[in-house]
C-alpha cells in the first residue's frame, strides 16, 4: 500500500474541505499560508477553493489527512503551487525523510508527470512556480529539500497582510528534471 495519497477537488466532499479548514486553524497555519489576507474566514476559504481556476487535492499519508496542495495561475504549462502541511507529517518517516517531504515530492512528481492523454509525452505542466515570502525562511528551506530551484529575489514581489506592506519574495522552480519519477511511488 502507498503512503502517500492525494484526492482531486471533484472528489472531496464538502465535509473534508471543512475538516482541513479545520486543520489549518488548529496548526496555527492561516496566516502564514494566506499571507496576502485572502482567506480569513472559512466563507473565503471555500471562495477560494471553489473557484473554476483552483485545482487542489486533498493529501493523506498513511490514510490520515496530512495537508492540501493546489495550484492557481496555469497558463499553458505553467502554474504556482501552493501546499499547506498538517502536523501529523513534520516527523521522519522510518527512512529518514520528512514526512512532508515525502509527501510533496510525492505530488510534485503527480503534478509534473500527469499527461493530457493526447500523446505519449504531452505533459499537462512543465514547471512548477513559487512564490515565497523571503522571511518565510522554514518553507524556503523545506522547498529546496522537495526538489524546488532558487531562481532570484523579487523586490515587493508579496503583499503581506500583517504587516501591510509590499516585501521581497523569493521565485522557485520545480521541473522534471528537478524531481524524480519514483517519488510518485511512495
Amino acid at each position: 500500500m502507498q503512503k502517500c495519497a492525494m484526492v482531486y477537488k471533484s472528489h472531496v466532499s464538502g465535509e473534508l474541505l471543512s475538516a482541513i479548514y479545520d486543520r489549518i486553524l488548529e496548526s496555527k497555519a492561516l496566516s502564514s499560508v494566506f499571507y496576502d489576507g485572502a482567506c480569513r474566514t472559512f466563507d473565503e476559504f471555500l471562495d477560494t477553493f471553489n473557484a473554476s481556476d483552483v485545482h487542489y487535492w486533498a493529501l493523506f499519508y498513511e490514510g490520515e489527512l496530512a495537508g492540501i496542495a493546489w495550484l492557481t495561475g496555469r497558463v499553458h504549462k505553467r502554474a504556482h503551487g501552493h501546499f499547506c502541511m498538517f502536523q501529523n507529517v513534520y516527523g521522519r518517516s522510518c527512512e529518514g525523510v520528512s514526512k512532508s517531504v515525502e509527501l510533496a515530492r510525492f505530488v510534485l512528481s503527480s503534478w509534473l508527470r500527469h499527461k493530457s492523454g493526447a500523446g505519449d509525452e504531452d505533459y499537462l505542466l512543465d514547471v512548477v512556480v513559487g512564490i515565497t515570502p523571503k522571511r518565510n525562511r522554514m518553507a524556503l528551506k523545506w522547498l529546496l529539500r522537495v526538489g524546488a530551484v532558487r531562481c532570484c529575489e523579487i523586490p515587493y514581489g508579496v503583499w503581506m497582510a500583517d504587516s501591510g506592506e509590499s516585501e521581497t519574495a523569493v521565485l522557485s522552480v520545480i521541473t522534471r528534471e528537478s524531481t524524480d519519477a519514483e517519488w510518485m511511488n511512495k
